[in-house]
């Protein structure tokens, strides 16, 4: 008797609701004898049905678990034993490091370190990770530029290819499993002629150094700082003149004084007094001018040096990208990036409402800092905030962390901009307008599906700040019902119901228009043209008025305050007051509707 587990030496997962499932091949199998990191389980088979046997959480630790299994038959006949090893990860990797770039170009060749030179335009970029994890290359604009799988002991290389100036690198890195780590420090590498040599004209701006205030030391291109005579170095061709020129803005290049390289083709310029601004500077030694060198100069106190958040970045689950304030998130470990003065001391503080916490990280040379939570940030609404020890604190910077899949978008709004009901569509109004947009929030960077009647009417992409909007493809007349959803359409969805109906009203018409008349009655008439018991049988002459709605009956040489009212009477359809003269002999019917003194008595 055997029983063979089909599988491979080593299994991994990243969650501790591991199963496998195994079909018996014979139906005198009593148990099924599972040793898992050395505790016995027996599990009871029944004839050759399939078992379904799940790892104990309780005994399922990270890292290496030890399994071995066999079935035993009715006689305790022991079978085959399988033995695997079951890996758990749910640990990204450690944070991956970027340890030097090599230079195997021209006289001076070696390794270089972090903010090292380089005139190597394909250097290799040598670091450490996670054995066996995937390394990605990142540059300092956040784009991918290459990628490596770090070796048995971590150690990977990772050759690129890059343009004379400054360049900015940091790496991750994802074990088979998906876990991504956090980012590597940055590690910043010039690339250029080497020092000393230097093209003949050429100049190069390397630095600049800041030696005012509480936050000193090395500018790169782009810093922010509080020297208002910031000094310049640089490299040139030896003992080489340098032509030095600088503009605040798009303004005119001001000529600065000339310096000269020494010996080693270095050289340093000292800025005059220069007003707050963004500043420009550039150099040559008789040839073409080099690439700008920029500072941000700002006086001290003001709000530029103020330290502020930029964004935040997420990079777990299935929707990722940048994040601006408001945005929702299910990262609970974003990477805050941000702006200050170069070189200080950035303060971060964080708080959901009921914690508050906070930590300092440092601007780099260029005035960039990120950071990111450790530990992992709770569900809710988090308000981020920072500042340096010589200003107050930013404008907050919010975040709602949620748990992942567990927020469905949702729309806020369906707007009409169509004359005669411009505004909000309320749900179970109508609407004249039948190209509606529509507003909501979601999961930052995720896709947001847009049903009309059940069916995909439209997708859009949800903003880094949570926020969406789209305007529907053209609506035809007659009900609709929205629902939004990051997947397939299903009844338990909440709805926004309206009408559409962008047909204009009928056209009045006016079938015929009766201009009222007026005309005369005398009493001569009434005795002469009226007959006995015409309309009523009562022995009395009748006289009738026909006409129209508001017709004028003038009465001639008759006083009302004679006529008496005897009601009313229906002839043909037709309703008529009756009136009779107090002479008793004589009636006069006049048509509902027609005017006379009558009326008035």
């Amino acid at each position: 008797m055997t029983m063979q587990i089909n599988n491979a030496l080593e299994y991994w997962t990243s969650t501790n609701e591991w199963s496998i499932t195994l079909t018996p091949t014979e139906t005198d199998l009593e148990f099924l004898w599972v040793y898992f990191n050395n505790v016995e389980i027996k599990v009871p088979v029944a004839g050759q049905n399939p078992i379904i046997w799940s790892a104990p959480k309780d005994l399922f630790k990270e890292g290496v678990n030890s399994v071995s299994m066999r079935f035993d038959d009715f006689a305790k006949n022991p079978g085959v034993t399988s033995v695997f090893n079951l890996n758990l990860d749910t640990t990204a990797p450690i944070k991956p490091r970027i340890l030097f770039t090599t230079d195997d170009v021209g006289s001076n060749t070696a390794i270089v370190g972090p903010d090292g030179r380089t005139d190597d335009q394909s250097p290799v970029l040598n670091g450490l990770a996670e054995p066996k994890s995937l390394v990605t290359l990142y540059n300092a604009q956040d784009e991918v530029i290459g990628s490596a799988i770090a070796d048995g002991n971590g150690l990977w290389q990772i050759e690129v290819e890059l343009a004379d100036g400054e360049h900015g690198f940091y790496v991750t890195a994802e074990d088979a499993l998906g876990n991504v780590s956090v980012e590597s420090d940055a590690f910043n590498l010039v690339v250029g002629p080497d020092l000393g040599n230097t093209p003949p004209g050429v100049a190069l701006i390397t630095h600049a150094e800041d030696d005012v205030g509480a936050s000193t030391g090395e500018l790169r291109s782009g810093a922010i700082t509080d020297d208002t005579r910031p000094q310049l170095h640089g490299t040139a061709q030896a003992d080489s003149t340098i032509n030095i020129q600088y503009r605040n803005g798009d303004g005119e290049w001001i000529d600065g004084v000339a310096a000269v390289a020494n010996a080693s083709g270095e050289w340093s310029w000292t800025a005059p007094e220069l007003e707050a601004g963004n500043w420009e500077f550039r150099a040559n030694a008789g040839g073409s001018w080099s690439q700008p060198f920029k500072l941000d100069i700002a006086t001290a106190g003001s709000d530029a040096l103020k330290a502020a958040i930029s964004q935040a970045e997420d990079n777990f689950g299935e929707y990722t990208g940048p994040l601006l304030s408001g945005a929702i998130t299910d990262d609970a470990t974003p990477t805050l990036s941000g702006r200050a003065e170069a070189n200080a001391t950035v303060i971060i503080r964080w708080n959901d409402g009921n914690d508050f916490f906070s930590t300092t990280v440092q601007a780099d040379a260029s005035s960039n800092w990120q950071w990111t939570p450790d530990p992992a940030l709770a569900p809710g609404k988090w308000d981020f905030a920072t500042k340096t020890s010589s200003n107050t604190w930013s404008t907050p910077f919010t975040l709602d962390i949620i748990a992942p899949d567990s927020q469905a978008p949702l729309m806020t709004d369906v707007y009409d901009d169509v004359i005669q009901k411009v505004g909000t569509v309320a749900s179970g109004t109508e609407t004249n307008d039948n190209e509606l947009l529509l507003s909501g929030r979601g999961e930052a960077n995720s896709l947001v599906y847009i049903y009309d009647n059940e069916v995909l009417l439209t997708s859009v992409t949800v903003g880094q700040d949570g926020n969406w909007q789209v305007t529907t493809p053209e609506l035809k007349d007659g009900d609709h019902s929205l629902a939004v959803s990051h997947g397939d359409y299903n009844s338990s969805l909440a709805s926004w119901d309206f009408e559409v109906d962008t047909l204009p009203p009928p056209d009045f018409e006016i079938e015929s228009i009766k201009s009222a008349k007026t005309f005369s009655l005398s009493y001569e008439e009434i005795v002469a043209d009226g007959q006995k018991s015409l309309w009523i049988d009562n022995d009395k002459r009748q006289f009738k008025v026909d006409g129209n709605e508001g017709d004028v009956l003038e009465l001639e040489n008759l006083t009302p305050q004679e006529w008496l009212s005897m009601g009313e009477v229906t002839i043909a359809g037709t309703q008529y007051d009756v009136w009779s003269h107090q002479g008793g002999e004589t009636e006069l019917l006049i048509q509902q509707g027609i005017i006379s003194e009558l009326d008035q008595a």
